[in-house]
């Protein structure tokens, strides 16, 4: 199977957005990661449970797993 999640380094300059201006549409807000240098230092293991898209988990794993199932968008909005 695939790996669906990598760890990584990253290097590059932290700017402010071209034309902020106090207000972004951006979610990841008004600043970037600019001559972004990315290093995979390795593939993680596949999660128990899809984290991108909303199926049927068994509360138990849900459970075992909180720190992944925070991360589910139905989860982010509760």
């Amino acid at each position: 199977m695939r790996a669906t999640e990598w760890v990584i380094q990253s290097e590059g300059t932290v700017r402010a957005s071209p034309g902020w201006v106090g207000e972004s549409n951006l979610v990841t807000g008004e600043m970037r990661l600019r001559r972004l240098r990315p290093r995979i230092l390795n593939p993680a293991k596949t999660p128990p449970f899809a984290i991108t898209k909303e199926e049927e988990v068994d509360e138990n794993t849900r459970l075992r797993y909180r720190y992944l199932d925070l991360r589910r968008e139905r989860m982010r909005r509760t």
